[in-house]
This record gives structure tokens, sequence and C-alpha cells, in this order.
């Protein structure tokens, strides 16, 4: 028989996961709850299953549930399932309970013990800001998971059925690997605004400064993926053009002091990374 799963906070991901899971029976999507019933329906057409739900207390027993929450409210309604799950009348254990933060451990549901809940993590390593992009699986998307053993073999064989590459990680070090996701992908969205920032003072628009980035930032990602960091990295810092460097900070922090702040740090890291003296730090104008 498979699996019933119940969702708490189907946003982006929650669903898309949801509507993998239901296509390809390997849950079946029970009962849903979003912070709004708006948002509930949206899910539940999104993923093609489930029964809307508007209190926890309407939740069914099911073997598996994902707390799909912003990472601080993880906690409150970890408590908030098992005071639930201890009002009922009767009913069996809760099941598997797992989250998908990449920051937290599966200990931040820790009340859910009480109620006979085994806990896990899972963290696919991806974006899920488009949606669409899954719509046929997680196409080899790692997916860093800890937890309680059983859960984890669970979860492991659920997430490896729509495509996901399970992957173990030590609830401990859960902080410093979402940092390193956080650097790579939030930031660097980041990075190409503050970039796009700069083409403005040249008097090149967004549209137009993004069609003349791409192939760029295509090559600039494909040569760091093949050749890793040093080697891929050109540029002034690269050559020793200094007195450049440092020109062009001081034109970014006339304009903006944050961008010549964030131009400031992003040279000294460069530096560093090929055992290079800070620019700021020289003063011949040049580095031979």
């Amino acid at each position: 028989m498979v699996a019933a799963l119940n969702i708490v906070g189907a946003g982006k991901a929650g669903a898309s996961l949801a509507r993998l899971w239901q296509a390809r029976g390997i849950f079946v999507i029970q009962d849903v709850l979003n912070r709004s019933p708006k948002s509930t329906r949206e899910a539940i057409s999104h993923i093609g299953a489930g029964r809307a739900c508007t209190d926890l207390a309407e939740l069914r027993p099911a073997e598996v549930t994902l707390l799909g929450v912003p990472d601080d409210d993880l906690a409150p309604l970890a408590r908030a399932l098992a005071n639930a799950h201890a009002s009922a009348r009767s009913g069996p254990d809760f099941g598997v309970a797992f989250h998908l933060s990449g920051a937290r451990s599966a200990d931040i549901l820790a009340t859910l013990h009480t109620s006979g809940a085994k806990l896990a993590s899972v963290h696919p390593l991806t974006s899920f800001a488009d949606p669409s992009r899954f719509l046929t699986g997680l196409n080899g998307t790692p997916c860093v998971m800890e937890g309680d053993a059983s859960a984890c073999d669970l979860l492991g064989s659920a997430f490896a059925a729509i495509g996901g590459m399970p992957m173990a990680i030590d609830g401990a070090n859960k902080l410093s690997y979402h940092a390193s996701a956080v650097m790579a992908s939030n930031y660097l969205v980041v990075l190409v605004a503050a970039a796009l920032e700069c083409y403005a003072q040249a008097g090149i628009d967004e549209v137009p400064g993004l069609a003349m980035l791409t192939p760029l930032l295509n090559q600039t990602l494909a040569n760091v993926l093949a050749l890793g960091p040093r080697a891929a990295l050109s540029g002034p810092v690269a050559r020793g053009d200094y007195a450049l460097v440092r020109q062009e900070e001081a034109l970014l922090a006339a304009h903006s002091p944050e961008l010549g702040q964030l131009y400031r740090l992003m040279a000294a890291r460069a530096a560093r990374l090929i055992d290079r003296a800070d620019p700021f730090a020289a003063q011949d104008g040049k580095l031979k």
C-alpha cells in the first residue's frame, strides 16, 4: 500500500515534490495546509491531489508529513503538531516527519519524538523559483539528508524515485553546508545585480545589460567548473593591474559606497585566491 503524505506548508518546493510523488505513485497526497485557503487551493491545483485543511486538527494520520515552512516556523510548528497529536482521541504514531531546510537539522523537530515520529531533513540542492523546471523530475539534483535512519531510508528512496541523488550529511554541519549554497546561488544573483548597477552607470539598461552579460556568465561558470576557481580567475586582479582596480573602486564608491565596498571586498578575495597582496594594501600601482 502506498504511504499517505500530509503537507504543512506546500510552497514552490513542497508542491513541486508532491506533484512528482503523486504522479509516480510514490506517495498518496492526503491533506494540505498552508497559511491561507487561497495558497492551499493553489498548491493542490499544482499537485493535482490533496484535501484542503484550515487547521492542524483537521490533518488525518499519515505515514509521512512534510513541513515545508520557513526555518523560524519549524520548531513552533513541531510543538503545535505534537500537541494536536496528543489531543487526538486515538490514532497511530505520527510516522515520519521531515523538513526541507538546508540550514536546520532534523533535531529542530525534536518535540515530535514524543508523538512517536521518526525525524529527518532533506534539502534538494537547487532553486525552486521556477517550478515548471521540475515537472518531469529532479534531474539528478543532490538531496542532502540527515536524521533518524529509518526516516532517511524511506525518504532516500522517495527522492531517488523522482530523480534526486540522496546524499548524507552530519546535522551539525548543515549551517556551513547551507552557507555554501547561499554563496553559490543567492549571492551570485546579488553579484549580477551589482554588475547591472555598474552597467547602469555606463548608460546600459537592464535588459540589454543581461543580454551582454549572458555569454560572459556562461563562460565563467564553465571555466570555474572545469578548471577550479584559482585557474579560472581572470581580469585585472589576476593580471596584477592594481592601479585599475583602485580606480574602478573609487568610481563605484563615489556613486554608491556600498557598491564600492563590495567591489573592494571581492578584489581582496580574488587576490587571496591566487596568493597575491590585497590591491588596496599594495602601493606600487602594479604588482609584478
